[in-house]
């Protein structure tokens, strides 16, 4: 790590080389994050303003992707990207789709072939470029999960007249990206997933590989047009059952929501009748 004098400010230069199948966390604090993609290895540098408070931009590593992220409240900030940090390079606002997750603002990327860099830009605080910490992630499959929850969208929200399905791609989108929370995964593709994929006729595993190669929800949403075309009786009875759920006169299944509300400290909430409203509720919509 090296520092030194540039304009009005201090400079941070900080590198990082991580070897092929070494998993690896880097991070510095300090101003504008910008990330560089090498082929063949993966090399990551900051040439940053150490002095200005501003999100994290992360980067996680999915093999045949990349996921930046950062939090979704930093509004005032734009992506940017350029392909070399020359004193000339022109920095533009990056065109990648921006899906928000609850708290977190999603760009998902293919590898670059070339080298690419990245950064968060305030608008309209400052003259200058604003950022904070970059943390580059390569996480092994046996490392403990993040202890904060990113909760996906609420099972209200429709696409394509189909409910549950954005809260579904985001489930399999956290988890592909290993940051599913554990109390999310017994029931990945089961439960509201299931019914789903019951719903539509779409195979599980071929979903799931449908939204790991997708970059977009207009991608997935394309793809479900064409293989779950079904008709809206369809799609209306799938979302009444779910509203629905459970019954007054399932006895069974009005005692586990009881029982969920008793452990999440909620059984005075008589507003939560269904799984649906549970679900909301546990997540902090309503």
């Amino acid at each position: 790590m090296t520092w030194a004098q540039k304009g009005r400010g201090r400079v941070r230069v900080c590198g990082a080389i991580l070897s092929c199948g070494v998993w690896w966390t880097a991070g510095v604090r300090a101003g504008v994050p910008q990330w560089m993609f090498v082929p063949g290895c993966d090399v990551n540098a900051w040439v940053t303003p150490a002095d200005v408070p501003a999100p994290d931009l992360r980067i996680l590593d999915q093999g045949d992707a990349v996921v930046l992220s950062w939090p979704a409240a930093a509004s005032n900030f734009v992506l940017e990207t350029t392909t070399d940090l020359t004193a000339s390079a022109s920095w533009s606002v990056s065109s990648n789709t921006v899906t928000v997750v609850s708290d977190q603002a999603l760009v998902t990327l293919p590898v670059p072939s070339d080298p690419q860099f990245f950064r968060l830009k305030g608008r309209a605080i400052t003259p200058r470029s604003l950022g904070q910490a970059l943390t580059v992630e390569r996480r092994a499959p046996n490392m403990p999960a993040m202890s904060e929850v990113i909760y996906p969208r609420s099972p209200r929200e429709t696409m394509c007249g189909w409910m549950h399905l954005p809260r579904f791609i985001d489930k399999l989108r956290l988890n592909l990206a290993g940051k599913l929370h554990p109390d999310y995964q017994p029931n990945l593709c089961k439960g509201f997933d299931g019914w789903w994929l019951e719903a539509a006729g779409v195979d599980g595993k071929q979903f799931v590989e449908v939204v790991r190669k997708a970059i977009t929800d207009g991608e997935v949403c394309d793809w479900v047009r064409q293989h779950a075309n079904k008709p809206d009786a369809v799609k209306a009875a799938h979302r009444d059952r779910m509203l629905n759920h459970p019954k007054p006169g399932d006895a069974e299944m009005q005692a586990r929501l009881k029982l969920r509300k008793e452990q999440a400290g909620m059984a005075h909430r008589d507003d939560i009748k269904t799984f649906v409203d549970y679900i909301d509720a546990d997540e902090k919509r309503i």
